[in-house]
C-alpha cells in the first residue's frame, strides 16, 4: 500500500512542479555594484527559465559576490538548486534570504517546498503556515500545505486547505487534483470524479488523472 501512495504523490508532483513561485522582489541590488549585481541576476533568471541551470547559479553566485545583501538572489539560487534536485543548497540559500527579509511569504514556500521534497512534511507545514500568515491569500501555500497534510493521512486538513486555495483561484488546476486524490483516499467517489471533471477543464490531462485516483483506491 505504501508503494501506491508514492506513486500517486509522483503523480502529483508533476502538477504541483507546474507552479513556480519565485520570490520577493527587492527595488535594486543594497550594493554600489547595483547595476552589475542586477545583471547577473536578470541573466540567471534567464539561463534557469531555459533549463541552464549550473550557469544561471554561476550568474546568481556572482551576483551574490558584488551584493552579499541582495536577498532576491538568494532566493533565485535557491529555486534554481531546487531544480536541480539539490535541496539542502536550496535551504541553505532560502534560509539566508530569510535572515535578509523576514517578511516575504514566497521565501517561506519555496523553503517549504524544499523540505516536502526532503520528507520533512512538518516542517515544510511550518513554512507554510508563515507563508499564509504573511499573505493570507497565497493559494499555492494553501495547496501545498494541503498536499502535506494528504502525505500525512490528514485527509479533511487537507481539503480544508484544497478548498481554500480553490475559493481563492477557482481555475488552479492543481488544487483539484490534489483535492481529487484525498476526496478518493476517504472514499468520496463522488466528489473525487467532479474534480476530475474540472481539472481536465482546466487542461490537466485525463488519463494522469485517472492513474492518481486509482492508484489512491488501492491505498484505501
Amino acid at each position: 500500500m505504501r508503494k501506491v501512495v508514492v506513486l500517486a504523490t509522483t503523480l502529483l508532483g508533476v502538477l504541483l512542479s507546474m507552479t513556480l513561485v519565485v520570490g520577493c522582489q527587492q527595488a535594486e541590488a543594497p550594493s554600489s555594484t547595483a547595476e552589475t549585481a542586477e545583471q547577473h541576476n536578470e541573466r540567471g533568471v534567464a539561463l534557469a527559465e531555459v533549463g541552464q541551470y549550473e550557469k544561471a547559479i554561476s550568474e546568481f553566485s556572482q551576483a551574490i559576490q558584488l551584493a552579499p545583501d541582495f536577498s532576491e538572489v538568494y532566493n533565485n539560487r535557491g529555486l534554481t538548486y531546487r531544480k536541480l534536485g539539490q535541496y539542502e543548497w536550496a535551504i541553505e540559500d532560502y534560509d539566508e534570504a530569510i535572515r535578509l527579509d523576514p517578511k516575504c511569504a514566497f521565501t517561506y514556500y519555496n523553503r517549504g517546498v524544499a523540505y516536502r521534497k526532503l520528507g520533512q512534511l512538518r516542517r515544510a507545514i511550518q513554512d507554510y503556515d508563515e507563508a499564509i500568515r504573511l499573505d493570507p491569500k497565497f493559494d499555492y501555500a494553501y495547496n501545498n500545505r494541503g498536499f502535506a497534510y494528504t502525505q500525512l493521512g490528514q485527509y479533511e486538513r487537507a481539503i480544508e486547505d484544497y478548498d481554500e486555495a480553490i475559493q481563492l483561484n477557482p481555475n488552479y488546476a492543481p488544487a483539484y487534483a490534489n483535492r481529487a486524490w484525498a476526496y478518493t483516499l476517504m472514499n468520496m467517489d463522488t466528489e473525487a470524479e467532479q474534480d476530475i471533471t474540472r481539472g481536465v477543464e482546466l487542461g490537466i490531462d485525463r488519463a494522469l488523472l485517472e492513474e492518481i485516483v486509482e492508484q489512491a483506491k488501492q491505498a484505501r
